[in-house]
């Protein structure tokens, strides 16, 4: 493809991604699913937006949350949206303090610039979410046309435009999920930008992924963070393999990647120690309540909260959880007698048969990195079922969403560079030498 084409793809990618994440306009799940979607973690951004203006930006550190004296018979994240839109007072406001709130300060000074009605600069909000996703995704996208070609691209683009779990999150307010995505995009151009011949240092290496997990944290604090931390290293395995780098190299590169990662993650937990030492509102000093959330997610250690579902989780072992996420629906229409669901434990048979065809048939240099780049991504998701066990447990309508990190993705890719194949060999033009990579001559040093 030549950059022209490659940025009108990007263009009309990132319009009809940002449609399709905005409006549903392809129904791939009800409206009520697609409206209702992590419900509460939209009513903390929107309570913040009426915290903002009514107390300024950096109130209670700059946090979302909402207000918890809610009236009776009024549901709370309804609530939320009247202190927004018709200036209701707040009268205790509760931070949410697992996550920095930076969308919702950007949102707020929106919102303090512009002239338009609040239920206006909401519906802006919601376009600018989607458009931030789709940008994002459809940087991926472009990254697989200029290494796969057009019809790669554009079969993925279909697929993500199909995505239930994607499209649900992306425009939301708070997961603007998009920029889980980070990562593993900035370490795709990165590579391929090296691979294309200029000098990128190991500075700029380490600057830029700390950077991209550091926005990622900023967007939605620490939601799948483990799944974003193994992501963020697929790109070094699948240039390794691709160009055959010796294991000393391979080593160095994951390591600093790695350890890139880590430091973003840090730098972001200080960001918001500092915010919560400074809210009001916090009866616990930062460091305390990062340590206290971190036990809650993992081994369900939360004396304030006793129920069935709590002792559950606590209770389940982390097989079970592993196995429930495998029974999620990857894909689903209908209703809910006649529902059809093609569940994730199904997407990896099929990824298992895309190895199994390389490994007979197809035995190409661009799918081999696929590949392995795939069954490593697996470890994403499962990083965060094994370790954050309880969170996993009860929020199954959420973290599905980690099998795309970048599993899915990568699955995308890989069946439609098989369809390609296949079709030029039942066509004729096919031979193991037509694939569309050029091994190099020596490996990389």
């Amino acid at each position: 493809m030549t950059k022209r084409q490659q940025r009108l793809f990007f263009i009309l990618s990132t319009l009809l991604l940002t449609v399709q994440f905005k409006t549903n306009l392809v129904r791939v799940v009800g409206d009520g699913r697609f409206q209702n979607f992590a419900g509460n973690a939209g009513a903390f951004v929107v309570g913040r937006l009426g915290l903002s203006e009514q107390r300024g930006l950096f109130s209670e550190g700059g946090l979302i949350g909402w207000d918890e004296d809610v009236p009776e018979g009024v549901r709370a994240r309804n609530y939320q949206s009247q202190i927004y839109f018709e200036d209701v007072p707040i009268r205790r406001y509760v931070p949410y303090a697992s996550g920095h709130g930076f969308p919702a300060l950007v949102f707020g000074l929106i919102d303090r610039l512009s002239p338009l009605e609040d239920r206006t600069n909401h519906r802006l909000f919601l376009w600018l979410s989607a458009s931030f996703s789709a940008v994002v995704l459809s940087l991926f996208l472009a990254w697989t046309a200029n290494t796969f070609g057009l019809f790669l691209a554009t079969f993925c683009l279909l697929c993500i435009s199909m995505s239930p779990w994607i499209v649900v999150s992306a425009g939301h307010l708070y997961w603007i999920s998009g920029s889980l995505f980070i990562p593993f995009v900035v370490g795709l151009r990165l590579h391929q930008r090296e691979k294309e011949g200029s000098r990128i240092s190991s500075a700029i290496f380490l600057g830029v992924t700390a950077l991209g997990v550091f926005v990622k944290c900023l967007f939605n604090g620490y939601e799948l963070i483990t799944s974003v931390l193994v992501l963020s290293v697929i790109p070094v395995f699948f240039y390794a393999v691709l160009d055959r780098w010796q294991l000393g190299h391979l080593v160095s590169r994951f390591l600093l990647v790695s350890c890139a990662g880590l430091g973003g993650v840090l730098l972001s937990l200080g960001l918001l120690i500092f915010q919560i030492d400074q809210a009001e509102s916090m009866q616990v000093r930062g460091i305390d309540h990062i340590q206290q959330r971190f036990l809650v997610r993992t081994v369900g250690q939360e004396p304030e909260r006793i129920d069935s579902r709590w002792e559950e989780s606590v209770a389940a072992t982390r097989l079970e959880v592993v196995r429930t996420y495998l029974n999620a629906g990857a894909f689903f229409r209908g209703a809910r007698k006649r529902k059809v669901v093609v569940r994730f434990r199904f997407m990896i048979g099929l990824f298992v048969l895309l190895s199994l065809a390389q490994l007979l048939l197809l035995k190409d240099a661009l799918m081999k990195p696929l590949l392995v780049a795939g069954y490593l991504g697996l470890l994403s998701p499962l990083s965060w079922f094994v370790v954050f066990k309880t969170h996993s447990y009860l929020h199954v309508f959420l973290n599905s969403l980690s099998w795309y990190l970048p599993f899915m993705l990568l699955l995308y890719v890989g069946v439609g560079y098989a369809i390609r194949l296949l079709w030029g060999r039942v066509t004729g033009s096919w031979t193991r030498a037509s694939s569309l990579y050029r091994a190099p001559a020596t490996a990389t040093p």
